[in-house]
């Protein structure tokens, strides 16, 4: 259902969210454009893309999976859970996201499907996932992949020449709107597409077949990396990188926080195993598993890759790499092949 509301409408619903939920959101405050903790900023529509994406908020640095206490009738290593750990505990919260474009409501369901097995992350039935027109800039690629189509929400925000439109996606979304008193009076939901100029749809298949080829392109993976920093600034921002290291921090009253903290496969230590043996010792073979994990192994897992064309690994790169450019590289090469 799609209806249109006001400024006064549209600060009441947020209002709402903020009270029933534990809310996210993109907002401007003190001038700039942040996602984080809602704090009764100014909610843009269209929403540029932030910096930082929802998984440094839905999955804090140094969470707590476990604590464990000392005891000798415990686990073979002396340990016995004491306790589930506070996030685990936390996951029947109810949180709210404002103001993600397609890409990242997108990236969220594929985010928390990929721990859908665990208690890490909070079940998707408990987030509200309100969605908005986004602002399209120079590094946006999401079309490349098919999500021109706006989908994956409960509410989505919009406007146009007659205002705020506001569409419910879901039954959760409907309940909100119902809430605050507004109801539907259009039956044709007319959602804005996404329109990129760029030249290259992407074939997932030929384009996981040809990432997969590595002897046939391992000159060109070597000239990547040979201007590549290594810095792991991409995997920072990715919404959909999730490197994490365990850490055991213990205490003196006698307990063991079990943490994970965020990481990148980009670091040099990263796949050290004992004995200091490397498994990719060179920023090539860094490089190279990256592109492999979320355009390989991820289709050939769920015939879909673990990127939707943000474009945020493009603006945050410092040696200017464009992983859009590399990506149609590989393809156009595929198709050469095949021709």
């Amino acid at each position: 259902m799609k209806t249109y509301i006001n400024k006064h409408q549209l600060d009441q619903i947020i209002a709402y969210i903020s009270h029933e939920f534990e809310t996210f959101a993109t907002q401007k405050i003190d001038g700039k454009v942040v996602f984080g903790k809602y704090k009764k900023g100014l909610i843009l529509i269209p929403t540029p893309k932030t910096v930082i994406p929802f998984k440094k908020f839905l999955w804090p640095d140094g969470q707590e999976v476990a604590l464990y206490s000392s005891n000798p009738e415990g686990d073979p290593l002396g340990r016995s859970e004491k306790s589930p750990s506070s996030r685990q505990a936390s996951n029947n919260k109810k949180y709210a996201f404002i103001g993600l474009t397609n890409c990242d409501a997108i990236a969220l369901e594929k985010f928390l499907a990929e721990f859908s097995h665990t208690n890490l992350l909070p079940k998707r039935e408990n987030i509200l996932i309100v969605s908005s027109e986004c602002k399209i800039d120079e590094f946006c690629f999401c079309t490349a992949f098919g999500h021109d189509k706006i989908t994956n929400f409960d509410l989505h925000l919009q406007t146009d020449q007659n205002g705020h439109a506001v569409f419910s996606g879901s039954k959760n979304g409907e309940k909100v709107l119902r809430e605050n008193g507004v109801k539907s009076h259009m039956k044709k939901p007319d959602l804005k597409n996404i329109t990129l100029n760029i030249p290259n749809i992407f074939n997932k298949k030929e384009l996981s077949l040809g990432l997969d080829d590595l002897p046939r392109f391992k000159d060109f993976w070597q000239k990547i990396a040979n201007n590549c920093f290594g810095c792991g600034a991409c995997s920072a921002v990715c919404p959909l990188c999730f490197c994490t290291k365990h850490t055991e921090k213990n205490d003196l009253d006698s307990q063991n926080h079990s943490c994970l903290s965020w990481d990148s496969c980009f670091a040099e230590n990263f796949s050290q195993i004992q004995n200091h043996l490397d498994l990719r010792p060179e920023r090539v073979n860094r490089l190279y598993n990256w592109y492999h994990h979320k355009f390989v192994r991820a289709y050939l897992d769920k015939k879909d890759f673990l990127c939707t064309g943000c474009g945020r690994c493009i603006k945050a790169c410092p040696a200017h790499l464009n992983q859009y450019k590399i990506l149609s590289s590989i393809e156009n090469q595929e198709e050469k092949v095949n021709e």
